[in-house]
């Protein structure tokens, strides 16, 4: 058996170029995609995750929305915040 060597960015990129046409494709029809976050915040490495996502969506034309809660925020809120 042979090993094959990947090429992980030039696969990321086609993938990223690939969802980007299905997504024009979406928007064309009337459909636009979003992803929203709810981050609690106080958390250096979330706030790193978090501007990683939104990068990423705004390389492939996703819209990204971000409620950013105050650190003591209760379970409750977060639940209420989760689903609307």
């Amino acid at each position: 058996m042979t090993a094959t060597i990947l090429d992980g960015r030039a696969l990321a990129k086609t993938l990223r170029e690939e969802l980007r046409a299905e997504l024009q494709a979406l928007a064309a029809a009337g459909t636009v995609p979003a992803l929203a976050v709810v981050q609690v915040a106080g958390d250096a490495a979330s706030d790193r995750y978090v501007r990683s996502i939104q990068k990423s969506c705004g390389d492939v034309g996703i819209t990204f929305v971000h409620r950013l809660l105050p650190a003591g925020t209760s379970q409750p809120t977060l639940e209420v915040n989760v689903r609307s």
